[in-house]
């Protein structure tokens, strides 16, 4: 098993164990993966790793730009009969520096 030293992944990547300011950056849950599987890299170059972070800006893909997200949420709420609460930036009550942006969250009362 590998032992995760957290303050170093955020010493790698260029984030403080201390409160953000707003609109300091976070790490998302969607980029979250990448930074954990890293630390078994054999030949880790953090420096890359680091600029690479910092300097990406999701812009969509074939899968997000079709903007069908409207009557996706809608068939699925019917369909499943959950209510669905659209929503922006959810971040971590205890670890202010970690993030999640969803479309929105799903609250099913059974």
């Amino acid at each position: 098993m590998t032992k995760i030293n957290l303050s170093d992944i955020l010493h790698y990547v260029g984030i403080a164990l201390r409160p953000l300011r707003e609109g300091e950056k976070r790490i998302t849950a969607s980029r979250e993966y990448g930074l954990f599987t890293y630390l078994k890299n054999k030949n880790p170059n953090w420096k890359i790793k680091r600029q690479k972070y910092k300097n990406t800006d999701f812009k969509g893909n074939a899968v997000t730009s079709y903007g069908q997200e409207d009557s996706a949420f809608n068939a699925y709420t019917t369909k499943m009969k959950v209510i669905f609460y659209r929503c922006g930036l959810v971040i971590h009550p205890y670890v202010p520096w970690l993030c999640y942006s969803p479309d929105g969250l799903i609250i099913n009362n059974g």
